[in-house]
């Protein structure tokens, strides 16, 4: 009996220091877009990915690629055309609200 309360008064004492560690917050994911249309120049950082599609259908109506699924595959989608390239990186932002590049351990994915 005297362990089993000698346990419970170790146990209640450890227990607080658990409390106090840090635990991982969820990663908030952000999108880097550049466009260069002839030759403007035109970039955004947002965190939503409708804001990404509104962003390159201004610049390009016939824009018809599904970035959700490319870019669960791979960290950017990249399209160059003649007078037209189009870069959309997924990126991971931190506390500060800069934007850090994401590190995917895939193997080669050619899209």
């Amino acid at each position: 009996m005297k362990r089993l309360i000698l346990f419970i008064f170790i146990v209640a004492l450890i227990q607080p220091v658990f409390s106090h560690e840090k635990k991982k917050d969820s990663i908030t994911i952000g999108y880097y877009v550049f466009i260069k249309k002839c030759d403007s120049i035109h970039r955004l950082e947002t965190g939503s990915i409708a804001e990404v599609y509104a962003f390159i259908h201004v610049a390009y109506p016939d824009f018809c690629a599904d970035l959700n699924y490319i870019l669960e595959k791979s960290p950017y989608y990249r399209e160059n055309c003649f007078e037209r390239e189009i870069y959309v990186e997924k990126m991971r932002i931190n506390k500060k609200w800069k934007y850090k590049r994401l590190k995917f351990k895939t193997k080669n994915i050619y899209l």
